[in-house]
């Protein structure tokens, strides 16, 4: 990890104007994420949990392991999982259909449950991000107050 270490500070010294050997787009973009998602890091919900803007060695291992040959774009996953949800949801239809006489579960019901999973199935990590996001903000309060 000393390698992450050098390019995290490297980073840093660019942005503090000490060096000037990073594109200024890509610092501009650096600061403009740990100003957004600075917030967010591994076991966000624990107020103990260390933050990128803590340690931005954090976001550069997971840049890291999110990188390189056999890593898929998080984008094609997402793709791919809402096609295997929805052809579950089409599935379960299509048994109901068949079985409609002897199964308790009527079409139309699947159907009212399939387009309100279909409209609402983006949302499920909502809430988690805004309390990660409060806890964050609380995190760098009480580190504050600690260094005082």
């Amino acid at each position: 990890h000393d390698e992450l270490y050098q390019l995290a500070d490297r980073i840093q010294q660019n942005i503090d104007g000490t060096l000037s050997d990073l594109p200024n787009e890509f610092l501009t973009e650096w600061s403009s994420f740990l100003d957004k998602h600075g917030y967010d890091g591994e076991d966000q919900l624990f107020i103990s949990s260390p933050r990128y803007q803590d340690s931005p060695v954090l976001l550069l291992t997971r840049l890291r392991q999110n990188s390189g040959i056999g890593i898929k774009d998080p984008a094609d996953i997402h793709h791919e999982q809402v096609l295997k949800r929805r052809q579950v949801m089409n599935q379960q239809l299509e048994t109901a259909l068949a079985q409609r006489f002897t199964r308790p579960f009527r079409p139309s019901r699947i159907r009212q449950r399939n387009a309100v999973l279909e409209h609402t199935m983006w949302i499920r990590n909502a809430p988690k991000l805004h309390i990660a996001k409060v806890i964050g903000v609380l995190r760098e309060a009480v580190l504050h107050v600690e260094k005082d």
